[in-house]
């Protein structure tokens, strides 16, 4: 009996779908879990754990500051190791267990633990920004390169739109539902934004535990959804093929700077030796050879 291996399964799975969409479908994923976690976060800590704006501020820093060390970190490694789908796969895998810890916030979620999860998701986000801007890049041919970094931007903008959008669409329409079901003026969900100012100068009672018991369910429910889009944005790394090359800062009068890999299988019009153009990092034997 045949048994088909990784590559036969991958390719009946992903046919012949080039990487580029992908590449370019996790980051508009990415981008919109991105933000649409920062917007429904806000919410939040401001109607559950009755947070000034200030303070809401305050409470974000653990994801805000954990995302640059990550990417920084994550750079780094990928020009040292040449590999950048192992870290999309680690960051995408951590994504979803961080999505999976935020489910489960409510009114008793201590500092701890949702200080924790944010370090989490800021250190997963921090690698798929960096990984993802790599990998798109050594799948295209060095003379699309800008056009590459070019959708990159405009997919992260994109994401920013969607994500506030879908996800608070989401966000309000769930907190309709559990406000019926407390017996609450649905009302409050159509300006959340603006109620939960005026929530937390409400004294304890039953009705405003009620309310902030509505809005921990909304957000379980939004963070639910992005646990689905996260699996599917991990399954999606796994059809991504890992380019061999070299990537290594190019030194001044080589080119603008930047950081490229060089392709082994570029396209035979762009295959020009090192002293034709400035983007290869290979070395130049006496002989004119390519090694």
């Amino acid at each position: 009996m045949h048994c088909p291996n990784v590559d036969d399964l991958l390719a009946g799975l992903y046919g012949k779908m080039p990487d580029t969409t992908f590449i370019q479908s996790r980051k508009l994923t990415h981008s919109s879990k991105l933000y649409l976690s920062l917007y429904v976060w806000n919410l939040y800590f401001q109607g559950v754990k009755a947070r000034t704006p200030f303070g809401v501020g305050v409470a974000i820093l653990p994801v805000m500051c954990s995302v640059m060390p990550a990417s920084m970190v994550t750079g780094v490694l990928i020009a040292r190791f040449e590999h950048y789908k192992l870290p999309l796969l680690a960051g995408w895998a951590t994504i979803v267990l961080g999505n999976g810890l935020v489910v489960l916030w409510d009114l008793r979620t201590s500092t701890a633990v949702w200080a924790f999860t944010q370090v989490l998701a800021g250190l997963a986000q921090g690698i798929v920004l960096i990984s993802t801007f790599v990998a798109l890049q050594s799948q295209v041919p060095v003379d699309q390169m800008s056009h590459a970094a070019a959708m990159y931007t405009f997919l992260r903008e994109l994401g920013l739109s969607c994500g506030v959008g879908i996800g608070g669409t989401i966000f309000q329409n769930s907190l309709r539902h559990w406000l019926t079901e407390a017996h609450l003026p649905v009302d409050i969900a159509l300006n959340i934004e603006a109620y939960v100012g005026q929530l937390n100068a409400m004294p304890p009672s039953h009705y405003v535990t009620s309310v902030r018991v509505a809005i921990a369910s909304a957000n379980k429910n939004v963070f639910e959804v992005c646990l689905a889009f996260a699996g599917l944005a991990l399954l999606l790394v796994v059809g991504v093929k890992q380019v061999a090359g070299s990537a290594r800062p190019l030194s001044e009068g080589e080119g603008h700077g930047e950081t490229m890999l060089m392709k082994d299988f570029a396209p035979e019009s762009n295959k020009k030796t090192p002293r034709e153009s400035g983007w290869s990092s290979a070395r130049v034997s006496e002989d004119g050879a390519v090694v």
